[in-house]
């Protein structure tokens, strides 16, 4: 799917724009005097708000994205490199203002700079669409990541042509470990790309979780803003596993060995 197709797609199925929709809705009817369906359609939003804001629905629906690669094991020799696909930019700030700015998946820089310290032969790839790999770079580098250990693709648009093109960039042998950095709720989608596109020797470092474990599931949010984000966030990976399974480019819905 085109990438503009794909983010027009995602704005009309974000819960949080389902919902305030139906409120817009509901208030045109009111205002055409369709009194009944308009009431109907506000007082399922506020139900709906309610639900997805404060309700453990956001933790249950990455809570299973999350178990795949329930935590980081280390690779058993030193890895060739460290893969990263972004995400932890802020795009538009950065590159508006030209400096860099981090987001809420801030985690997958820190876990690269630290793996980068720990095995200090890897190299670290970066892959992100233009201006974006550069200033992830350029993040790298200010957490004492040496530049000529870095290798940026720049011209992906999604996370398949993140597979795509760092594979060509990069050539990797069948002999070769790759430690794989992204947020845990991502990492089933990632690996079952990276497997599609022809990847071996891969190591899952999952980082940037959002749920806890046991009974903390099942806690209800303090903020509503929270709770629509991350069920936002759940909606779009879900919906995106899907996509890709459909269009062959994961194995399966939920790629990974599942551990218990």
């Amino acid at each position: 799917m085109p990438e503009g197709l794909s983010n027009l797609v995602f704005f009309f199925a974000r819960p949080s724009n389902i919902l305030v929709f139906l409120v817009f809705l509901g208030l045109v009817l009111l205002l055409l005097r369709v009194y009944r369906a308009g009431i109907l359609a506000i007082a399922v939003a506020s139900v709906g708000f309610v639900i997805v804001g404060f309700s453990p629905l956001a933790t249950l629906a990455l809570a299973p994205l999350e178990r795949i690669y329930p935590k980081a094991i280390p690779p058993e020799a030193p890895p060739t490199g460290i893969l990263v696909f972004g995400g932890f930019v802020e795009d538009d700030i950065s590159t508006s203002r030209d400096v860099p700015s981090v987001n809420e998946s801030a985690d997958r820089i820190i876990a690269v700079a630290d793996l980068a310290r720990r095995y200090p032969e890897a190299i670290v790839a970066i892959s992100d669409g233009p201006q974006v790999a550069q200033m992830a770079a350029r993040i790298a580098e200010t957490f004492a990541v040496a530049k000529d250990r870095i290798r940026i693709e720049d011209q992906s648009t999604s996370t398949w042509e993140n597979a795509v093109y760092l594979k060509r960039l990069l050539d990797p042998k069948p002999d070769e470990t790759w430690l794989v950095v992204t947020s845990a709720w991502h990492m089933p989608r990632t690996v079952g790309i990276l497997e599609t596109a022809g990847w071996t020797g891969l190591v899952p470092w999952p980082v940037d979780y959002r749920t806890p474990v046991g009974e903390g599931l099942y806690d209800w949010t303090p903020s509503a803003a929270d709770g629509l984000y991350n069920t936002n966030l759940a909606a779009r990976e879900w919906l995106s596993l899907l996509a890709y399974w459909m269009t062959g480019k994961t194995p399966a819905l939920l790629p990974g060995p599942i551990e218990n």
